[in-house]
């Protein structure tokens, strides 16, 4: 969806602020984002602290794939890039601990390694982001971050996705069944070596997660009066809590540029933070 705290912080803090003003019960805010700069600077971190001074949780969904700033060469030799607006892995490994900070608490914080990707590119090459899983692991194991999900980019899903990798002159490779298990595997080894509990998100293959947890924010929170736990079940195996979504539908214009998003990227080598 529309990276909110990234090109459209404003409208975010505006409809939490109606809510407050409305004297509607405001539980968390779990803010997703592939920009953690955005959190850190005005207007949101004046916002944020806000909130948190009046009881609201804050919680983070931090998406880095390790595809930011990365140049692939496709299939006629051009260099393309696959996020060409998100910033570099190591940038944003460098901004946990900060975030925890932010947060106050480090369970309130999930990387979002998502989605795992194969492509093919020149000479029919094919590459994956599972390459920078060590970096990522290890900035998370370093900021006591435990939480991570993961799904699987899979061509055919989306025709809008497809015709993204067909315009760049790259290709998405699916995985079998058993590459799934395989990878799960792979990914479970190795995040338990950095003390990191990594679960799969609406992977029909795997059991139901959810990423947005009420109970486990409701436990952080210690809150004695439980929300609403009703789930969502918009996709399969998605164990989600009802909450509501502050980007709206239809969803909003995202600079991000990422080729694999089926919302509204804009796919652009140009990037206007914080458009408000």
């Amino acid at each position: 969806m529309t990276d909110m705290p990234a090109f459209y912080p404003r409208q975010l803090i505006s409809a939490v602020e109606q809510r407050i003003q409305k004297g509607q019960p405001v539980h968390s805010i779990v803010l997703w984002t592939r920009h953690p700069k955005s959190l850190l600077n005005l207007p949101l971190y004046e916002a944020i602290n806000r909130w948190k001074g009046l009881g609201i949780q804050i919680a983070l969904q931090l998406t880095v794939t390790g595809y930011g700033g990365i140049s692939f060469m496709n299939k006629s030799g051009e260099s393309v890039m696959v996020e060409p607006n998100v910033p570099p892995a190591r940038g944003v490994v460098d901004m946990f601990g900060d975030l925890v900070q932010l947060t106050g608490v480090h369970a309130l914080i999930t990387v979002r390694f998502d989605p795992v990707m194969k492509i093919v590119g020149y000479g029919g090459m094919t590459e994956s982001n599972l390459s920078f899983l060590p970096v990522i692991l290890e900035g998370m194991h370093k900021a006591a971050l435990k939480s991570m999900v993961y799904s699987f980019l899979e061509p055919a899903i989306y025709r809008k996705v497809v015709r993204h990798f067909g315009k760049a002159g790259l290709e998405i490779e699916g995985f079998t069944e058993n590459a799934k298990i395989k990878t799960r595997e792979f990914i479970d080894k190795m995040s338990e070596q950095f003390d990191v509990v990594a679960s799969p998100c609406c992977v029909g293959l795997f059991e139901q997660t959810a990423c947005l947890d009420g109970r486990k924010l409701n436990k952080i929170k210690g809150d004695t009066i439980e929300p609403d736990y009703k789930e969502l079940h918009r996709r399969p195996n998605c164990g989600c809590t009802r909450s509501i979504d502050l980007g709206g539908w239809p969803p909003k214009p995202c600079y991000s540029g990422c080729l694999y998003c089926y919302a509204n990227p804009v796919i652009s080598d140009k990037l206007e933070i914080n458009k408000g």
